[in-house]
């Protein structure tokens, strides 16, 4: 009977003392800020407006000859491209010529990745301090738990031996 409560205190402090090894541990070691990764998608539409060549045409045949007025055209379907009318009473030229204004959409899509450091490691003094801190509150709950095991093990040493003195 003693060697099974034995062997029980044996088995509870190895737990609490492995238990208290791996929290200080961990507690201890702390671990690095990590990288944050912040992404942005950025588009940029942007008109580009080509401007037409300029237009030379010797090949203009008159349409329309009066006393007063001299006028060819130069048609592209429904389109006026280019008039040209002569007045050779005023001794005027009117022309007018309208190419095609050509419009192209860019669109610029640029994927941007912006990497965040982590924030400053502090001193050594700050890390001793916390580790100290941690240290001692583990151990307090370490006092803590021994003491609770220590008030509960005489009733649970009672109540194991009237099981088996039931038995």
């Amino acid at each position: 009977m003693q060697r099974f409560a034995k062997l029980l205190l044996y088995w509870m402090a190895t737990v609490i003392l492995t238990l208290f090894v791996l929290l200080l541990g961990a507690w201890s070691a702390g671990c690095g800020g990590t990288v944050i990764q912040r992404e942005k998608l950025v588009v940029k539409d942007s008109i580009i407006t080509v401007v037409p060549p300029v237009v030379i045409d010797s090949n203009l045949i008159p349409h329309t000859i009066t006393d007063s007025m001299i006028a060819a055209l130069r048609l592209r379907g429904r389109d006026t491209v280019m008039s040209i009318q002569y007045y050779p009473q005023e001794k005027r030229f009117y022309v007018h010529v309208q190419p095609d204004t050509v419009r192209i959409i860019y669109r610029d899509t640029t994927h941007i990745v912006q990497l965040i450091p982590p924030a400053e490691r502090p001193s050594f003094m700050q890390r001793v301090e916390n580790n100290v801190v941690r240290i001692v509150t583990t151990s307090l709950v370490a006092v803590v738990i021994a003491l609770a095991i220590a008030y509960l093990y005489p009733r649970l040493k009672t109540k194991i031996r009237s099981y088996y003195n039931d038995s």
